[in-house]
């Protein structure tokens, strides 16, 4: 995914004072390729109207459907510009974007219409301490991520009448998060159709299909250009070598990534956490394993004179005690201390899942 930018008025200079255009944040993004003969599509879609004929390539079909598309999305008060791709060497561009900007307004009745869960003004539930909180402030401080600790608050099904009881409504630009105001602008742009048939003719996957898209993608909140923004942060504090030993900044996740990907790396973390208590375990059974071995047994095969009956008729003998070095090695994993090693592994194993749903 790209990063969601603003966008001012590009046009150039102007004789007359003109008010310029409010700076556009781009919230999705939908890219097509320069038509192989613009002229004749640009006759074919010019009108607006829907003339299908079944002589039409896809190019031209696609065309079409892009047109209807963004006449219905212009329709509905969301804000649209055209946008050129990279630049070829010789001038040219096969790539043109069409940058999208979705109003609060609209964000805002998609979200009740969904039923978002959203925080409320005021203090929330008192969460029981971390148990990294009882480590000493010098160490709490080094494995703490470098980010802006989010108060816990308590959430409420979001409801456009409502707004003022939501925490940071004063600010639109931030009231939703990077990740829902994605999903949200996904949503409404998903539900537009883009022709007259409205129950078959929807969906943005259905456009790519029809030719009238390439691909389509949300944008995150900033760009990556930018120190300041979540995307450097988590790069930073938590997506670098030199972070591996600190927390998860798992609220920053959720807000940047979603719910379903913050989840993912809390079960990885919990995960990896318990995983360094069965290695000291395992290494510890091996350690301990050529002290518990049976070395009667081992001495006798190792000095032991007796010799293999062959496999076959033509096959060589082979005395007993050349499988020493197998046998010794064997006594690491079979032995009397792995039976304990096997019942400790079944008692971690269904503490991790209960802690886990802790």
């Amino acid at each position: 995914m790209a990063a969601r930018q603003r966008i001012g008025d590009s046009s150039g200079a102007s004789p007359r004072r003109k008010q310029q255009p409010a700076a556009m944040v781009v919230d999705y993004v939908f890219a097509f390729k320069l038509p192989t003969n613009p002229e004749k599509l640009a006759a074919v879609t010019a009108a607006g109207s829907e003339p299908f004929d079944d002589n039409d390539t896809d190019e031209e079909r696609g065309a079409k459907y892009r047109t209807l598309f963004l006449q219905e999305v212009r329709a509905a008060g969301i804000r649209v510009e055209l946008s050129q791709g990279p630049i070829n060497d010789d001038g040219t561009s096969q790539l043109l974007f069409y940058k999208v900007e979705v109003p609060f307004e609209q964000l805002a009745f998609e979200a009740d219409r969904l039923k978002v869960m959203m925080p409320l003004q005021g203090a929330g539930p008192k969460i029981q301490a971390h148990v990294s909180h009882v480590l000493p402030e010098c160490i709490r401080s080094c494995i703490s991520p470098n980010v802006p600790e989010e108060l816990d608050r308590y959430s409420d099904v979001f409801s456009v009448e409502r707004i003022t009881m939501f925490d940071g409504h004063e600010h639109k630009d931030t009231f939703f998060r990077p990740a829902l105001r994605s999903f949200l602008a996904f949503n409404i742009l998903n539900n537009i159709p883009f022709s007259s048939n409205m129950h078959t003719d929807v969906g943005l996957d259905r456009l790519v299909n029809q030719h009238a898209f390439c691909a389509h993608y949300p944008l995150h909140e900033n760009s990556p250009s930018q120190q300041s923004s979540e995307y450097m942060t988590l790069q930073h504090e938590w997506a670098s070598w030199g972070a591996w030993f600190k927390k998860q900044p798992l609220d920053q996740i959720r807000d940047y990534f979603g719910e379903k990907v913050s989840f993912y790396f809390a079960f990885l973390g919990h995960y990896t956490k318990w995983m360094m208590l069965a290695a000291l375990a395992g290494i510890f059974t091996v350690a301990v394993s050529p002290t518990v071995a049976n070395k009667v047994d081992t001495d006798e095969l190792c000095s032991s004179n007796l010799v293999l009956c062959s496999a076959c008729s033509t096959c060589d003998q082979q005395n007993l005690k050349e499988n020493c070095g197998a046998y010794k090695f064997g006594q690491y994993f079979d032995n009397p201390i792995t039976i304990f090693f096997a019942v400790f592994l079944n008692i971690w194993g269904t503490c991790l899942i209960e802690f886990w749903k802790r």
